[in-house]
Parts: C-alpha cells; sequence; structure tokens
C-alpha cells in the first residue's frame, strides 16, 4: 500500500447506534465484517464502542497500539473519533485496514466473477468423482488412509473411496507451492508447532495447488482490488488445511451418542488431528467470498474520509485515521507529549495467544515477512528467547510511554487477562508507583467474551472473561470524573486493585 491518503468510509453525522450498559454487560456474537475473519483473540465490539462514547467526544485522538482485528478503530471510525492504530502483525493490520475502510460489495461481487471464470472448473476437476459429474466437497481421512468421500450438496451423499479419489489425491503429492512463501515455526508444543513443520505438513499438495490457482486468478485482477481476495483467502484458508477434525460421538456426554461424522473446524495452533477432513478448497473460498458480501450488503455502510498511513496525519488534522505495521514502543517513543485523547487497546496477554506464530500461515499467504524478535510477548518457544522477565520489561516502558503521550486528565483502557501472578507483575508495579507517576488506577469492569472460544484459557485457575482496566493521568480536565461515573453504571465495575489470591497462582480483584 502507498504512503499517500486513501478514502476511508466512515459514518454520517448523528447515525451513530448507542451501546446500553447491558449490551456492555451481555454483548452478541461476531457478525458482520467482525464474523469475516478467524483473528485470534477478538473483543466485542460493545464495551469498546461504550468506552469510546464515554470516554471521548467527537474528532478526538484515539490510540490502539495493538490493533489486532481492529475493532478500535473500526469502532472509532463509526463514532466519528480520530484514531490511530499500530501493530507489529502484518495481517493484523491489512484486517484492520479491511474493517475500517471496507470495499463496495460490487466490486467484491465483480472480482468473484474472473476468478470463479478463470480457476473454478480447473479447480473442481481435482475433485471429480470417477465416471460421474459430482464433484466431490469432502474427504474424511485417518492418518493416511481415506476414509470416506462426501458429496454435499442439498444433502450428504457419502461413498467408499475408489481407485480414482486415490489417484486424484496422489497427483499432487510433494506439490511445492508457487506464490505461498515458506512459513517460520519454532519449538513450541503448546501450539503443535516445531522449526520442521512445513506447509505441506498443513496442507495436502492439491490444496496447496489450487491454492495457487485461486492466488494466480487473484493476480490478474486490478490492483486495488488484490489484497480484497487474498485476505479472503487467508480467512478461508485453515478450513483448506489438514487441521479440520471430524466430530464424532456428538451428545455422549448426556448419554445421547450419535454416531453421525460432522465437520468441525481449524481450531488454535498447528493440530492436526488423526481424523481430519480435507476439503474443496473452492467451496471454502466461495463460502468465504459469498459471506464477505452479504455482510457488505447491509445498510448503513459510512461514508468516504481519508486514511493515512503517518499517524502524525492524525494529529495535525489532516487525516481521520491511521494504521500502521510497527513495533508500538518504537512509535510511541516518536509521539508528542499530550497528545492522544484516549489509549484503548488489548495488549498482549504474556503468553496466552503468541500472535505471531498463529498468524505465521496468514502472513505467508500475503507474502509478508515478520519481525519475530519485536513481538511483546510470553512464548513457550525457548528459541525465541521471550520470558516474563522480557516481557514485563516492555510493559512497563509501555505504560510509561502511555502515560507520556495521553493528555492531561485523559484515560487509558487496558482490556486484559492472564493466568499467572508474574504476568500482572507490570500492572502492579504501575499501581505502587501511581502516587507518584503519571498514570493513577481508577477501577475495572469484566467484559465478557461474546462468543465462546478454544483461544480463551481453560486452565485450572484462569479467569473466565477479561478486565477493562482504567487508568486516568493527572490533570485539569474538568470533565474526567463525569466520564469514570459513566463507566461506575457498568455491571460489575469495581474500584479494586488486583491481588494475589493465598493458594494459587492467579488473580482476583478486591474492594479497596
Amino acid at each position: 500500500m502507498s504512503n499517500s491518503h486513501r478514502q476511508l468510509r466512515l459514518p454520517l453525522e448523528g447515525t451513530e447506534a448507542v451501546i446500553t450498559t447491558a449490551q456492555v454487560s451481555a454483548p452478541s456474537g461476531y457478525r458482520g465484517l467482525y464474523a469475516f475473519h478467524k483473528y485470534w483473540g477478538k473483543k466485542p465490539f460493545e464495551p469498546v464502542s461504550y468506552v469510546i462514547e464515554n470516554l471521548t467526544d467527537r474528532r478526538e485522538v484515539i490510540l490502539d497500539p495493538f490493533v489486532g482485528s481492529g475493532v478500535v478503530t473500526r469502532e472509532s471510525a463509526r463514532l466519528g473519533r480520530r484514531f490511530i492504530g499500530i501493530d507489529l502483525n502484518p495481517v493484523a493490520v491489512e484486517i484492520s485496514k479491511f474493517v475500517v475502510s471496507p470495499p463496495d460489495a460490487d466490486i467484491v461481487e465483480e472480482g468473484f466473477v474472473e476468478i470463479e471464470r478463470r480457476v473454478r472448473r480447473q479447480i473442481e476437476e481435482s475433485y471429480k468423482r470417477d465416471g460421474a459429474d459430482d464433484v466431490a466437497t469432502h474427504y474424511l481421512w485417518k492418518k493416511h488412509e481415506l476414509e470416506q468421500v462426501w458429496v454435499v450438496n442439498k444433502g450428504r451423499r457419502v461413498y467408499e473411496p475408489t481407485e480414482h479419489d486415490i489417484r486424484q489425491f496422489e497427483n499432487y503429492e510433494g506439490y511445492q507451492s508457487r506464490h505461498i512463501r515458506s512459513p517460520r515455526f519454532f519449538t513450541n508444543s503448546r501450539i503443535n508447532a516445531s522449526p520442521n513443520l512445513t506447509l505441506n505438513d498443513i496442507f495436502t499438495g492439491r490444496a496447496l495447488r489450487n491454492m495457487d490457482l485461486l492466488l494466480d486468478a487473484i493476480c490478474s485482477l486490478p490492483s486495488p482490488t488484490q489484497p480484497i481476495f487474498r485476505l479472503c483467502l487467508t480467512a478461508a484458508c485453515g478450513q483448506m488445511s489438514r487441521m479440520v477434525f471430524a466430530i464424532t460421538g456428538r451428545g455422549k456426554t448426556i448419554g445421547r451418542s450419535s454416531s453421525r461424522i460432522e465437520v468441525g473446524s481449524w481450531v488454535v495452533g498447528y493440530w492436526r488431528p488423526e481424523l481430519h477432513f480435507e476439503i474443496n478448497v473452492w467451496n471454502c473460498f466461495a463460502r468465504r467470498v459469498h459471506r464477505l458480501a452479504n455482510a457488505l450488503g447491509k445498510p448503513g455502510l459510512p461514508a468516504p474520509c481519508s486514511l493515512s498511513e503517518h499517524p502524525f496525519d492524525v494529529l495535525c488534522g489532516q487525516a481521520m485515521g491511521s494504521l500502521c505495521c510497527d513495533d508500538a514502543l518504537e512509535a510511541l517513543g516518536q509521539f508528542p507529549a499530550n497528545s492522544i485523547d484516549l489509549i484503548l487497546t488489548d495488549p498482549p496477554h504474556s503468553d496466552r495467544v503468541p500472535y505471531l506464530e498463529l498468524c505465521e500461515i496468514w502472513n505467508a499467504i500475503l507474502g509478508y515477512t515478520v519481525d519475530f524478535q519485536r513481538e511483546i510477548v510470553v512464548s513457550n518457544a525457548r528459541e525465541r528467547h521471550k520470558g516474563l522477565a522480557e516481557y514485563n520489561r516492555a510493559m512497563r516502558k509501555f505504560l510509561a510511554l502511555a502515560g507520556k503521550v495521553l493528555k492531561r486528565g485523559r484515560f487509558l483502557v487496558l482490556l486484559f487477562n492472564a493466568r499467572g501472578s508474574l504476568s500482572w507483575e507490570y500492572l502492579h508495579a504501575s499501581l505502587q508507583e501511581s502516587a507518584d507517576g503519571c498514570l493513577e488506577y481508577r477501577g475495572y469492569f469484566p467484559l465478557s467474551y461474546s462468543a465462546g472460544s478454544v483461544v480463551q484459557d481453560s486452565r485450572k485457575g484462569s479467569l473466565k472473561y477479561d478486565f477493562a482496566l482504567v487508568f486516568q493521568k493527572p490533570g485539569a480536565d474538568s470533565s474526567g470524573a463525569d466520564r469514570v461515573h459513566k463507566l461506575e453504571h457498568i455491571e460489575g465495575w469495581s474500584s479494586a486493585l488486583p491481588e494475589k489470591r493465598g493458594r494459587t497462582d492467579a488473580f482476583r480483584f478486591s474492594e479497596r
């Protein structure tokens, strides 16, 4: 993407939907553009929107230095605030640009028709059954043995594999992708990764060949349209992989076990289950594009405005928004003091989500190289040397920089959850220093998830939701007390400080 301004869709004045405290406490599931991509650790938009609406005024500047899937920036745009989003993860920045500045539905539909014309037939030939017009949609594998062939089209037909089915698969064994770079993995058993893990371990040769055909067709489109469909491919690729598990015995926990086999999905990490599906690549891609087109066809699309890759254009009032791929600490160090009205962010949660490692397939498809060294994270991959001490040093530096760039009297809101006490060390250090420091703790409210996810830590002692932790920079903003009072109406609000439990390695919040 060039450094010049882009057009950004924003709402017409006065059309913003008001979020209630009830919606903050019980957010809806992901829908529309928020449901388009499976980015790890997405947060519900309702509490984000409520915080923005009640802690800032129109055209004030909101900063999210760990922008992730773009919820903060999109809600800022929707509410007419200026915004700056930063992330070290290239795919996070691309997703954020996409949800903040979505394409027109007709552009997506026209591009899809052209891709379909060029490659659908060629892709489907690789799944065609012998002597039939049927195109297989699913293959059920048990390790390296093909168990069943499905044709799902207004019902399910299940076939025993034939020699033709096996030859079709073998035709592409060992295929090496022409477009997707070799991903870099580390020794991380928690996400089932190792340095010798390759694309061919994760995808069948047939899937890689068909993904290349899609990328050939995408490359034939006009340059401004290509990123839309590359992102669609990343959003669909998990279902194209060997990581789609087969669901068996549903209902066994209530004594009603079923013999029906169902299609699961790609879950956290790079686990390749013994019983898994290989799914028709064209169908995966088409479903994702159709889902996007449906989301874009909904009423209430925003109006245009400028988007820049340079944060200073926002601070100077020359652009409404900026999204850039950068190191948060380095970027914040260049911001002027007292320049930001609200910092609202979901920072790295210690070892809870190793974002760059989990996103490596997506970045490989997009052709981005990743700066693993500068990621703030606690990684189980020992060769990365990303431990708790380094994490806490980086996060303490982040809090210090956040206090510097915030305007006096304005707020920092952290959406945070970590199981181990040492992962909270940087926050506790900041709270202990708040009497002499530039950030004062105001309280928290629980941030309920809008949808269940295996990314959420279910180990013993883990927290069952995130916390929105509210800090304020001392100063002369007379509206500060009134703004905090609006947050106090949220169910579960407390002025508590985090403190260690007596017999576990987790945290609770207790009243002052």
